[in-house]
């Protein structure tokens, strides 16, 4: 598993086990090994890009805005509770919202999710995604 390799990186580094260059090293290369293996999955099976790669790449700068923006609120004093679930599930709506488009795009481009006779319409026409990653119009 990637946290097996991950661990030994930053063991290798030397960095204190809990500290927050260790956490966030563990994060960013989890999410690096992971999206890059995504993306030759992704060239194996379609022969181009599908999207992988962008995806799983953008979400350790997604966890490090949300602890950021947590940091700064108990620092102003605010503290967990409904309002604060609340605003967390808002902030991963929003965020996937905006990136899923990247991976959702790539395998729409390749024909991913056509079922003719199945489906006679297509979602993502409906949510306006019209260009694969790679700039080609997929409807």
């Amino acid at each position: 598993p990637l946290s097996t390799i991950t661990t030994a990186i930053t063991r290798a580094l030397s960095l204190r086990k809990g500290s927050i260059a260790s956490r966030y090293t563990k994060l960013y290369t989890a999410f690096l090994l992971s999206a890059t293996m995504h993306a030759f999955g992704g060239m194996i099976a379609a022969h181009r890009d599908v999207g992988n790669f962008r995806f799983l790449i953008l979400q350790p700068f997604a966890i490090t805005a949300e602890d950021i923006v947590i940091a700064i609120a108990r620092k102003l004093g605010f503290r967990g509770g409904r309002l604060a679930r609340a605003v967390g599930y808002l902030w991963v709506v929003a965020w996937l919202t905006w990136g899923l488009r990247y991976w959702a795009a790539g395998k729409i481009a390749v024909g991913s999710y056509r079922l003719p006779g199945v489906v006679p319409y297509s979602f993502a026409a409906w949510f306006g995604i019209r260009n694969g990653p790679d700039g080609r119009r997929v409807d």
